[in-house]
């Protein structure tokens, strides 16, 4: 493959809601960049955010490694008590993801305004009652 058809991975994350990391992906989910991804997901545990949403608009391919990075990372915010939801999977995410019923796994929305409210609502606790 030439580098002009190779996009790599580009990771930015923010904090668009009290409590919850947005993840935005854009490039290329493979073997080369998944440990990058998974690094900064594993970073994302002592950052205060309860709820994550890896939003994959951004997404140009995906491989067997990058799912199987992206399910590990969101088990990992379950595993935490949080709760982590896939956002706008782009064409070719979706592709996959219906290839590989991936959505039976994961929490997927496709707005994300949605998922952000859902990876939002898990922070309440019955214990946290008032």
């Amino acid at each position: 493959m030439s580098e002009a058809l190779s996009q790599p991975l580009s990771i930015d994350i923010s904090f668009p809601v009290e409590g919850v990391a947005l993840v935005e992906l854009v490039g290329e989910l493979e073997v080369v960049s998944v440990d990058e991804f998974s690094m900064r997901m594993a970073d994302l545990g002592g950052s205060g955010a309860i709820g994550v949403v890896v939003d994959l608009a951004g997404i140009s391919f995906i491989d067997s490694s990058g799912i199987n990075a992206l399910v590990q990372a969101m088990r990992a915010v379950e595993a935490r008590g949080g709760r982590a939801v896939v956002s706008s999977p782009s064409t070719v995410a979706q592709r996959v993801f219906a290839i590989t019923r991936l959505a039976e796994i994961v929490s997927v929305e496709s707005d994300r305004a949605v998922a952000l409210a859902a990876a939002a609502s898990r922070r309440e606790t019955p214990d946290a009652a008032d």
